[in-house]
């Protein structure tokens, strides 16, 4: 937790720490995440008026936390905890950035509403777009002429007898930033992993949460997260099929690659072993000419 804040925001980071350990108690699914994603308190970026995520880290406004109650704190911590689940800042690939925030937002609020969370008043959560994924509700909003971007329909949450029930969904502004935007670079870890390393800690923190999930939203739950899989490209099948039929080209021959710099080209290598005759594949991008080793399969 970022502790270099002026006097007086110091109390939210402790407010937000207590928040973090409550939400593991009452909601064990989002434990795993909690403690393994680091959360960083940043004051004065016009990038994260309120809270943010670049897929790893948390990010939170403290004027903006100071505002909220301890339940509401939960309940925004838990959006951006489901953004980093659901892999929604890779996901956004050649779409609009604000209506695939808008359409995430929408998916994951009305996840949180049926969970029974509370959660500040004004944001995203049209009924029309309950069950639906964030690719789907995306879809529909491209489509759609002449509305607004930004919904402020709220809903009350049936179940009041929850601490966390009624309330409506947060409006916490567009809070997913690419982990490679230069807005964000000063804030991120040094080692912060690159982004297979992130989708393998994704896919392991999903299916923690999947395990402890059940009942009322575990459905929707479910289908976000397979969408999110989905998306999820084998690049050694992709490579192999450039390859010439000829080449035996084997999987542990396919060196894994490095994500390119946006707009730039890959170059696909190919050499022979001397000793088995078989072929083996490096990438590199335009921007970086060598190829870098290692195993898995390559996603972007």
């Amino acid at each position: 937790m970022e502790t270099s804040l002026p006097v007086d925001l110091r109390g939210v980071a402790e407010r937000v720490l207590q928040a973090r350990i409550q939400l593991a108690l009452r909601q064990p699914f989002l434990a795993g995440a909690l403690m393994r994603l680091p959360v960083r308190a940043i004051d004065g970026f016009s990038w994260c008026p309120t809270m943010a995520t670049d897929g790893y880290h948390l990010f939170f406004n403290p004027r903006w936390v100071e505002t909220l109650s301890p339940p509401e704190i939960r309940g925004v911590l838990a959006h951006e905890l489901l953004h980093v689940l659901f892999d929604h800042a890779d996901r956004l690939r050649r779409r609009d950035s604000e209506i695939w925030n808008l359409a995430c937002d929408h998916a994951i609020n009305l996840l949180l509403l049926e969970l029974g969370f509370r959660l500040p008043a004004g944001g995203c959560a049209d009924r029309r777009f309950y069950g639906l994924t964030a690719d789907e509700i995306y879809d529909r909003l491209v489509n759609e002429v002449g509305g607004t971007r930004r919904s402020t329909i709220g809903h009350q949450i049936p179940d009041g007898s929850s601490e966390d029930a009624t309330g409506t969904c947060p409006d916490v502004g567009p809070d997913l930033i690419e982990a490679d935007d230069p807005r964000v670079r000063p804030v991120q870890d040094a080692d912060m992993p690159d982004l297979e390393a992130r989708q393998d800690l994704q896919r392991e923190l999903r299916n923690d949460a999947t395990q402890k999930l059940q009942g009322t939203g575990a459905a929707q739950f479910h289908r976000e997260f397979s969408a999110a899989r989905s998306e999820m490209i084998d690049w050694r099948a992709l490579l192999r099929s450039y390859a010439d039929p000829s080449l035996q080209v084997h999987s542990d021959c396919i060196s894994r690659c490095s994500r390119p710099i946006s707009g730039q080209s890959w170059r696909l290598d190919f050499s022979t072993c001397g000793e088995t005759g078989a072929a083996s594949a490096a990438v590199c991008s335009r921007a970086d000419r060598r190829p870098t080793a290692g195993r898995g399969s390559p996603r972007i």
